[in-house]
C-alpha cells in the first residue's frame, strides 16, 4: 500500500524532498500513512485468521462419550448459528428446535452460556464489523410470529438476537437447561463456569479459539477440562483439553493469552504477514521473552515496564538483530534494506513506528487483562469512546512531519466535502491549508470531550 495512499509515498521513497540521511530517518519515525499499515487495513483493526493458532495444540483421541457424567457448557453464540431453522417458522418452533438440538447432541447436563449486549464494550466494533455482510432492520416478534428473513441475516443485528436470547433462555429453563448470560462477551464466562463445576468431567463446546485460550490460561494444573470443537462439513470434529499444550510447549502455556493479543485476535492487530505459529514455537525457545511476557499479567502494572517488555517482544517478532533496540530504528533499516534491493517499498511490511506501538501494547495489556478477570478502564489502554462505540486509537503522532505534510494541503474555501485534497488523500486538514483551519472545517482531526469518555466507560 502507498503512503498518502498515493502521494506521500512518492516524496520520500524518490528522496525528492530528503537533503541527507539524517532527515530520512526522521521521515521513518513517522508512519506516513493515515494509519499504522502494519496494523490496520482499511483503517480497521488488522485481522488474521486466528482459528490458526489451533495448530499448536496438540489434538486428544479419546471418546467423549466413553466418560461417565459428562457436564457440557455450550457456547451460546456458536448454539444460536448451529441450531438451522427455516423462513415462516414461528419463534417458538425455533426455539423448539434449541431444545431438541441440544437434548439430542448432548446429555442432560447441559450448561448454555450467552453473550450479552447490555453494555459497550471493546469487542463490539468487531462484531460491527461482522455484521455488515448482513444489513437487517430490529424486528419485533413475539412466539407465534413468522420469521419472513434468513437466519443469519437476522441473527446479525444485536436487538433481534438478544431478544431470541431472552425468549429462548425460558423456553431452555421449562426444559431443565440451565443457561446464563454474560454482561457482554461470554469467552471468560463460559470458561469461568466450566472451572467452577465441581465435577469430574467437563466438555466446552465451543468453536472459538479464544475460549480454548482461557481454558488453556485459567484452568487448575490439577485438573482436566475438554474441550470440543464440533465438526463442520467436511471438516472433523477436535477435541483438545486444558492441558494439550503442558508438555510440547509449555511456555507458551503459561503465557498463551500475551501470545494470542499480541499477534492478533478480535481486540487487538495482527501484525502484516507475520504469522501466530511461528512466532509462538520461536516464543518458547527464548527465555528472555518469557521474562518480559509475565509484565503483562501484573496488574497495575507501569505503562514503562510494558511497553519496553512489548517493544522487546515486536522486535523478536520481526526478526531484529541483537543491537537494535527500538522499532523505529528497525523501521527505518528494513526501508533502506528494501530501496537498496532495488524492490518497491510495502509500507504495511514495515514494522510500526514506536507511536503506533505505544497504542496497539496498551489494547494487549487491557486484553490480557480482561481475560485474568482483573478490572481496567478501557479509555486508559488504547480505546476512545466515539459515536456511542469504542474505537481503537491508530496514533498519536501526525502522519508525517511537517515539511512533508506542507506538500498536501487543500484550497478549500467551504467545508472540504469530498473534493478536498486532503480528504481524498486519507488525512485530515492541517495547518498547511490555505482556508479551512478553523470551525467551519468539516475534516480535521476529530476531538472528544474527556467528560463525554468518562461518561461512558
Amino acid at each position: 500500500m502507498s503512503l498518502n495512499l498515493t502521494l506521500l509515498p512518492a516524496l520520500v521513497m524518490t528522496g525528492a524532498y530528503t537533503r541527507s540521511a539524517t532527515e530520512l530517518k526522521n521521515y521513518m519515525n513517522y508512519e506516513l500513512a493515515p494509519y499504522p499499515l502494519a496494523l490496520f487495513e482499511n483503517g480497521e483493526l488488522r485481522k488474521t485468521k486466528k482459528s490458526t493458532f489451533y495448530e499448536l495444540f496438540p489434538e486428544l483421541s479419546i471418546n467423549l462419550k466413553s466418560l461417565e457424567n459428562v457436564h457440557y457448557i455450550i457456547d451460546g453464540g456458536m448454539l444460536l448459528h448451529r441450531c438451522k431453522w427455516q423462513l415462516n417458522e414461528s419463534f417458538k418452533m425455533i426455539c423448539e428446535h434449541y431444545v431438541r438440538y441440544l437434548k439430542n447432541n448432548y446429555n442432560s447436563n447441559v450448561y448454555v452460556v450467552f453473550d450479552g449486549y447490555k453494555i459497550d464494550s471493546i469487542k463490539s466494533a468487531e462484531r460491527n464489523r461482522r455484521a455488515l455482510k448482513y444489513k437487517c432492520a430490529d424486528i419485533e416478534f413475539n412466539a407465534d410470529m413468522p420469521l419472513k428473513i434468513a437466519q443469519d441475516k437476522f441473527l446479525s443485528n444485536n436487538n433481534n438476537k438478544s431478544r431470541l436470547i431472552d425468549m429462548l433462555r425460558i423456553k431452555l429453563a421449562d426444559n431443565n437447561i440451565f443457561t446464563c448470560q454474560a454482561e457482554s462477551d461470554a469467552d471468560k464466562l463460559i470458561v469461568d463456569t466450566a472451572i467452577n463445576l465441581e465435577t469430574k468431567n467437563v466438555v466446552i463446546v465451543s468453536e472459538d479459539i479464544d475460549v480454548l485460550v482461557i481454558l488453556t490460561a485459567l484452568a487448575n494444573e490439577s485438573r482436566e477440562i475438554y474441550f470440543l470443537k464440533p465438526s463442520r462439513g467436511k471438516v472433523k470434529q477436535k477435541i483438545f483439553s486444558s492441558k494439550s499444550l503442558e508438555k510440547s510447549l509449555p511456555k507458551c502455556k503459561e503465557h498463551i493469552l500475551f501470545l494470542h493479543s499480541l499477534t492478533g485476535c478480535d481486540t487487538t492487530s495482527a501484525f502484516f504477514n507475520k504469522g501466530k505459529i511461528t512466532f509462538a514455537k520461536n516464543f518458547e525457545k527464548h527465555h528472555d521473552l518469557h521474562e518480559f511476557a509475565k509484565i503483562f499479567k501484573n496488574k497495575n502494572e507501569d505503562f514503562n515496564n510494558i511497553f519496553q517488555a512489548g517493544v522487546a517482544c515486536i522486535l523478536a517478532l520481526y526478526g531484529a538483530p541483537a543491537k537494535i533496540k527500538d522499532l523505529n530504528t528497525l523501521r527505518y533499516n528494513f526501508f533502506i534494506k528494501a530501496t537498496t534491493k532495488n524492490t518497491s517499498v510495502i509500507l504495511s511490511s514495515l514494522p510500526p513506528t514506536t507511536d503506533a506501538a505505544i497504542e496497539h501494547l496498551k489494547r494487549v495489556y487491557l486484553q490480557t487483562q480482561i481475560w485474568l478477570g482483573n478490572d481496567i478502564n478501557i479509555g486508559d489502554w488504547g480505546w476512545k469512546y466515539l459515536n456511542n462505540m469504542f474505537i481503537p486509537i491508530t496514533m498519536n503522532q501526525l502522519p508525517a512531519p511537517d515539511n512533508l505534510l506542507q506538500m498536501l494541503f487543500c484550497n478549500c474555501k467551504k467545508g472540504c466535502g469530498a473534493a478536498c485534497g486532503c480528504r481524498k488523500s486519507g488525512l485530515y486538514c492541517s495547518v498547511a491549508c490555505l482556508h479551512c483551519n478553523g470551525d467551519s472545517c468539516l475534516n480535521t482531526l476529530p476531538t472528544i470531550k474527556m467528560t463525554e469518555v468518562e461518561e461512558n466507560i
